[in-house]
């Protein structure tokens, strides 16, 4: 436990606190699998129902059918819930007609629930929906922050399971190639990014005025995407960073579709295209050969860590890990970033009616 405070403030856990939920709080939960959700999610939104808030908005995709089944289940536990179907064919119709894509993943879904939910005032907290030891007290200590005046909160915690270190794109990919960059830039935005212990966390609380005015990839990247845009909008003195405890969630393997290695490029797409966006000139092999230099060192101090609390730590594979990591750091082909929801022309109220579901 320590209290260090630098560039944005942090609100440690020193007492396991629990404050109180604020008033107008509008929970966004984006759900990957929508067929018959399983006991954690299940759980996840029967203890939500305990925080109360205003709103608790549910980006979902897949057919009609499972889209009904996942919104009946939660509703059983939580009847006050919108569900979002974001591949309805009304929805697909409306994102065509405005030029947007229509095809995406999360980082689509949750674009769309944030452009709902920015419509009135108040805080929006996002969370992921397949975290095992969710409870009660995470909505509250997002949204304290946002309430306490910092207009973006982000969410930081351990990954400690097994045994083991987890967290591996986090510790072998995010936090290398950020502070690769952050050694050569005199530019705030990689300071920024290295300033948040978790980047990667899904769980993060923003005011509502920032939710429409954020650039996000439709896939993957949508951590990164959303926190290059609180650099603009909120900037150091706006930003919080809220102590979340240990964490545990599904593993996913390195290879393979969806695995690590397909997150890792569109990590490193939207960090670049971020750091592009602040003028960088990014030289790929250049970076590559600083991103392995600094993910090595990392692995070294990993490994001090596990050795010290006794924990399991495999360093040849975490170093193959870094190497199939550093594959992924390629020159951008394109900018697939969604335009803000607020320059979309989509009417809130109009992508509500098409993606509700009976």
């Amino acid at each position: 436990m320590e209290y260090v405070q630098e560039r944005i403030t942090t609100l440690h856990d020193f007492s396991d606190p629990s404050p109180p939920m604020p008033d107008d709080v509008t929970v966004v939960v984006p759900l990957r699998v929508v067929d018959a959700p399983g006991e954690v999610v299940l759980r996840t939104f029967e203890t939500l129902a305990d925080n109360a808030p205003t709103r608790v908005i549910v980006p979902v995709r897949g057919d009609r059918d499972s889209v009904n089944r996942t919104a009946a289940s939660l509703r059983t536990l939580y009847a006050d819930i919108d569900v979002v179907w974001c591949n309805a064919p009304d929805v697909k119709q409306l994102l065509k007609d405005a030029g947007m894509p229509t095809d995406g993943g999360k980082g689509l879904d949750t674009w769309l629930a944030l452009g709902i939910a920015s419509e009135p005032d108040g805080t929006i907290v996002i969370h992921d929906g397949d975290n095992l030891a969710f409870n009660q007290d995470l909505v509250p200590r997002l949204a304290w922050g946002v309430d306490r005046g910092f207009p973006f909160a982000k969410g930081y915690y351990a990954r400690i399971e097994e045994n083991r270190l987890y967290g591996r794109l986090m510790r072998l990919l995010c936090r290398p190639l950020v502070e690769a960059v952050r050694r050569r830039s005199d530019d705030d935005l990689p300071e920024y990014l290295a300033a948040f212990r978790y980047p990667l966390a899904g769980e993060f609380a923003m005011d509502a005025s920032i939710a429409d005015r954020l650039e996000i990839s439709p896939t993957w990247g949508l951590e990164i995407d959303v926190l290059c845009g609180a650099f603009e909008l909120a900037g150091f003195s706006g930003s919080a960073q809220t102590d979340l405890g240990i964490h545990r969630h599904h593993h996913r393997d390195v290879q393979g579709e969806g695995g690590l290695g397909d997150m890792a490029a569109a990590v490193t797409r939207s960090l670049l295209l971020g750091l592009t966006d602040r003028g960088h000139q990014i030289e790929v092999e250049c970076l590559q050969d600083r991103y392995l230099q600094t993910a090595n060192e990392y692995i070294e101090q990993f490994a001090a860590d596990a050795a010290f609390n006794g924990l399991e730590y495999d360093e040849s594979n975490e170093r193959a890990q870094v190497a199939r990591y550093a594959e992924s750091i390629t020159a951008p082909l394109r900018d697939d970033r969604l335009t803000t929801f607020r320059k979309s022309g989509l009417c809130a109220e109009c992508i509500w009616k098409a993606a509700t579901v009976d």
